[in-house]
């Protein structure tokens, strides 16, 4: 795809998201947990890194995993910026996870999130190059395409010469028994 047809798509998107968010604000049901129906909502207290934060939701809080992704690790480039990137967008936000499993085996619920604004989280934050699809669990056509477009552009991780995926760091830095 050339340049001028991604700044067209580019553009045109911006102007869907700029119209989806003036209908939200003006529609009596705005709040992102009536957008998104079976959604769990919450405000983010705090953020672990890329894809997993703490969210308090009915008075409890609850470890969260974004679904289908994999930012880098503690150590790893481009692990604070992820996390500084994911604060942005997340600390202090009311958000929804749409649970895709209640829990994994490090007791956290997994889930799609969405932003405020109704952006999903894993897309934006993908796009941006600061975090790998997870292949192992998501097959998701559009954050390979994201995947691909931010690889293409040397967004991110993908501005470094031959970037781990997270999943290879930490298994390369797990003890041999």
């Amino acid at each position: 795809m050339g340049f001028d047809r991604l700044r067209a798509l580019a553009t045109a998107l911006g102007v869907l998201a700029l119209l989806g968010a003036a209908w939200l604000q003006g529609n009596e049901q705005a709040p992102v947990a009536r957008a998104l129906e079976g959604g769990r909502s919450g405000r983010v207290t705090r953020v672990f890194d890329g894809d997993s934060f703490v969210m308090r939701s009915d008075g409890r809080d609850v470890d969260v995993r974004v679904f289908g992704i994999d930012a880098p690790e503690k150590g790893q480039p481009w692990s604070k910026k992820a996390r500084t990137r994911a604060r942005d967008l997340l600390e202090g936000r009311e958000i929804v996870v749409r649970v895709t499993t209640e829990r994994d085996v490090h007791g956290r619920v997994v889930g799609s999130v969405h932003l405020p604004d109704g952006r999903n989280y894993a897309h934006v934050i993908v796009a941006e190059g600061l975090a790998w699809q997870f292949r192992r669990y998501s097959k998701d056509p559009a954050v390979a395409a994201l995947e691909r477009e931010a690889r293409d552009a040397h967004r991110g991780v993908w501005s470094e010469r031959d970037p781990e995926p997270p999943w290879e760091y930490r298994r390369r830095r797990r003890p041999r028994r």
